[in-house]
């Protein structure tokens, strides 16, 4: 399965929106007062077979991204906001702080 998703972070909001080339199915996941959709989305791109995904900048932000919670699916919306920074504001992924480079530079269980 192809899929096409984008991911925004705000401080007190996350959403991930995974759509088919034809934009017949989307699947959105999100994490807002009241809403905690983390751990499906979590289990949602690791449990789907053959699942590939594309979107724009998506090797130097929303796979990280993904992985982070992949790895941590409990993060607050305040955690998520300060990896989206801490990504948005190093220039290259080898230069991450801490385990956030290993998170970058792991292999993603779905196909890029």
């Amino acid at each position: 399965m192809v899929l096409i998703y984008d991911i925004e972070t705000f401080p007190n909001y996350f959403s991930a929106l995974f759509t088919t080339e034809d934009g017949e199915v989307e699947y959105i996941f999100e994490k807002r007062e009241g809403v905690d959709q983390l751990a499906p989305l979590a289990q949602f791109v690791t449990k789907v077979e053959n699942l590939t995904l594309a979107g724009y900048n998506s090797l130097d932000y929303d796979d990280i991204m993904l992985k982070a919670i992949v790895e941590k699916p409990d993060m607050t919306n305040r955690q998520l906001f300060a990896v989206s920074n801490a990504i948005i504001r190093t220039e290259k992924k080898r230069d991450l702080p801490g385990t956030l480079k290993d998170i970058a530079y792991a292999a993603p269980p779905w196909n890029t």
